[in-house]
C-alpha cells in the first residue's frame, strides 16, 4: 500500500475501536494475579482475549 494514501474517516473510526479493545485486552491478561496452578493462570489470562476477540469490529 502506497504510504501517501490517506486512511478514510471509517478506517480511522475502526482503528481507535481496535486500539482501545486491544488495549484493553492487554491490560486485563497483565493485570492477572498469578497462582500456583498454570492452568488457573492460563484461563484467567485467556479470558480478556477471548472477551476481546468477540468485541472486535
Amino acid at each position: 500500500m502506497n504510504s501517501d494514501c490517506p486512511i478514510s474517516i471509517v478506517t480511522k473510526k475502526y482503528l481507535r475501536a481496535y486500539y482501545k479493545i486491544l488495549d484493553t485486552m492487554i491490560k486485563d491478561m497483565t493485570s492477572v494475579t498469578l497462582m500456583k496452578s498454570i492452568s488457573d493462570n492460563f484461563i484467567m489470562q485467556i479470558i480478556p482475549h477471548h472477551r476481546a476477540a468477540i468485541e472486535m469490529p
